[in-house]
């Protein structure tokens, strides 16, 4: 499917470039030549079975890899494979249009991502995608794999059960079949995947489990027993002749090479979307100021090592706000009941009919990309707070949140807003700050955009 997935690029842009030259450049399309389209032929094939080499070496054909780990294999593989063609179509001198090239290597990703979830779903449906799977260990420990694995469900991995390892052990014996029907969802697990889950006192009978499962050939992973450490970069070394592994943890933020990395991603990005999208800023700011009052609002937010600023908002709520809130929760108990309990009101009739629509299409917060260029804020990161949440949500978190700039966006953004718990964003943002990595910033931005659009949790 790879394979073909880039082929089918490849000819999709060629007949995109020869359509498009001749309106934008009024050049005739290069590559003409039978001799000049073989040449261009033979270049893709050697660099398309460059690619399926690169991908079959980061395991994305023996291994079920997360989407956003494959993604980022994926469009690595592309970058390197955009500027060898363009090395050797320097080298080679071949007469080729710099347009196919571009636009063959650009949607490359696209094409290599979308035949793989087309081939997931076909697999899927022959019922040859999904791999029966048990989760060994005890049941709250259980659900939050479970959990990790409906975000992931490229994956595929169907869980069938919980068992304990003890359970386990003595329901199978040395060939790895069972011997004992004590569960039923104990089966032949030579043939599924087998996750452990132990807690940190689990570890002696989940070490045994473990040479038993490698002594029949099953398959199996293990989830680390601890939480709230770094997991991205996360390195296995090994020591020869010794049964010793060591998980060697790095907190990527910690270092000023990232976080220089990090501000030039926020300054570059920035300054193009605000280019990008002034007309878009324009007709905002020309609506919310119909009403007569200001364009902007700018609400004391904490930020990076406890620094106060102005974060910047289009104005959503009328000029006379404060004035209509004391009417309404004067004349009307539930709502004042309302606003005592949350400090927000469901029906808020403060808020402007542009403003509703700016809020819930997230618009209102462009503004906040002139924060990011000024320094305040980035593009990605945990969620602006006040003074007050820092105190009595984050507790012994806020020195993550302290650590780094807040952001636009964040993983609380794309996994719900307002649907999820005050506690899971805490942990979102917590996540975030201890396995920040470019990448990262670079996927969370992509999934902001279906987010936004689906208004999925939007306030």
């Amino acid at each position: 499917m790879d394979a073909a997935s880039l082929a089918l690029v490849s000819i999709c842009a060629f007949a995109t470039a020869a359509w498009l030259s001749p309106v934008l450049t009024n050049r005739e399309f290069m590559l003409a030549a039978d001799a000049a389209i073989e040449q261009r032929a033979a270049t893709l094939t050697f660099l398309f079975a460059a690619a399926l080499c690169a991908f079959a070496a980061n395991g994305h054909y023996r291994s079920r890899l997360p989407f956003w780990i494959e993604m980022k294999h994926v469009v690595a593989t592309c970058v390197m494979l955009l500027l060898a063609d363009a090395f050797i179509q320097y080298v080679t001198r071949e007469s080729l249009s710099r347009s196919w090239l571009l636009l063959g290597w650009a949607f490359a990703p696209v094409g290599v991502l979308a035949g793989r979830a087309l081939a997931r779903r076909a697999l899927d449906h022959l019922g040859l995608w999904r791999l029966p799977t048990i989760v060994v260990g005890e049941k709250a420990r259980a659900d939050e794999v479970i959990e990790a694995l409906s975000l992931a469900p490229e994956l595929g991995l169907q869980v069938r059960g919980i068992v304990t390892a003890r359970r386990f052990l003595r329901a199978t014996g040395a060939d790895g079949k069972v011997v004992a029907i004590v569960d039923p969802l104990l089966f032949d697990h030579v043939n599924c995947f087998v996750i452990l889950a132990p807690e940190s006192e689990e570890m002696a009978d989940f070490a045994h489990l473990a040479r038993h499962l490698s002594r029949v050939g099953a398959e199996f992973s293990l989830v680390l027993p601890f939480r709230e450490v770094p997991v991205f970069g996360l390195e296995v070394q090994h020591f020869l002749s010794s049964d010793i592994s060591m998980l060697k943890m790095r907190h990527n933020l910690d270092m000023p090479f990232t976080q220089f990395v990090k501000r030039a991603f926020d300054v570059v990005v920035s300054a193009s979307l605000l280019v990008f999208l002034a007309p878009l800023l324009l007709v905002c700011a020309a609506l919310v100021k119909l009403d007569g009052g200001p364009i902007l609002f700018a609400h004391e937010r904490v930020g990076r090592n406890r620094k106060p600023f102005g974060c910047l908002k289009f104005r959503t709520m009328a000029p006379n706000a404060k004035s209509l809130l004391e009417a309404l929760l004067a004349c009307d108990p539930a709502a004042a009941e309302e606003w005592r309990r949350a400090h927000k009101l469901t029906n808020d009739p403060r808020v402007t009919p542009i403003g509703r629509f700016l809020r819930t299409t997230s618009l209102d917060e462009l503004p906040q990309l002139f924060n990011v260029l000024r320094g305040d804020m980035s593009l990605v990161g945990p969620r602006p707070i006040v003074e007050s949440e820092l105190e009595t949500h984050y507790g012994e978190s806020a020195h993550f949140y302290l650590q780094t700039r807040p952001g636009i966006t964040g993983l609380w953004q794309v996994s719900g807003r307002s649907s999820t718990t005050y506690g899971r964003r805490v942990h979102l943002d917590v996540w975030y700050v201890r396995n920040w990595s470019t990448w990262y910033d670079i996927a969370i931005l992509l999934r902001t955009i279906p987010a936004v659009l689906a208004r999925r949790g939007a306030a």
